[in-house]
C-alpha cells in the first residue's frame, strides 16, 4: 500500500477521521502503518 498514493491518502484520512487523539489510538498513522496495528488495518 505504500506505493498507492491514493489509497494511503484514504487510509490516512479514515484513520485520522475514526482515531482523532491518543484516547483513541495511541499512535499516529505513520507508527501504526509500520506496526500493522489493529486500528490501522481497521482503517485500511
Amino acid at each position: 500500500m505504500r506505493h498507492d498514493m491514493q489509497l494511503r491518502a484514504a487510509a490516512r484520512a479514515i484513520y485520522d477521521e475514526c482515531y482523532p487523539s491518543e484516547e483513541w489510538s495511541a499512535l499516529p498513522f505513520e507508527d501504526a502503518e509500520r506496526y500493522g496495528t489493529i486500528h490501522y488495518r481497521q482503517a485500511v
